[in-house]
């Protein structure tokens, strides 16, 4: 499966590439968990706003507090 290009973020006052697969955004758990019925990404600020949920989710799992480096297989 191949990924997106990374998109970045600034996180702790360093950016991280984040690369996302399409099939983990559109997988059905991933959306029950969030509580999303639908992700459309018509802003950057959308996209953000995914990207810290992915970030929250990793951290309620792996429970740790600083991302260096994810990569998402869906």
């Amino acid at each position: 499966m191949l990924a997106h290009s990374p998109t970045f973020i600034k996180l702790k006052n360093k950016t991280w590439p984040v690369f996302l697969f399409s099939s983990f955004l559109e997988n059905p758990d991933f959306l029950k968990i969030q509580k999303i019925k639908t992700i459309k990404i018509k802003k950057i600020n959308d996209f953000k706003k995914i990207i810290w949920a992915i970030l929250r989710l990793f951290k309620k799992f792996l429970g740790y507090g600083t991302y260096s480096f994810i990569k998402v297989a869906g």
